[in-house]
């Protein structure tokens, strides 16, 4: 199955890992961008962002106000054959 991953604290990356262990293929990783942390403000990646890169896969950085438009779009471009014939009638 392909997997898009969205999650930006450290305790996400235990996820993140056993995913990309699995079988299954992360093809993108959802963040938010990197911010200014600790007390220095240096910009930083996100624990998820630094794992993804590690891993070499795809990041997406990210705002929470377009999230779900975001996800709604990646469900529509994806192209599922047949999808069309296992529709429910219309009543």
């Amino acid at each position: 199955m392909r997997l898009v991953f969205a999650g930006t604290p450290q305790t996400a990356v235990p996820a993140l890992d056993a995913l990309l262990a699995s079988r299954h293929e992360v093809v993108a990783v959802v963040t938010r961008p990197d911010a200014p942390a600790g007390r220095g403000r240096k910009v930083e990646a996100s624990p998820v962002a630094q794992r993804a890169a590690a891993a070499g896969e795809i990041r997406i950085d990210i705002g929470p106000e377009d999230l779900l438009r975001t996800l709604v779009g990646m469900c529509y471009a994806h192209d599922r054959p047949g999808w069309q014939a296992r529709r429910r009638p219309a009543s």
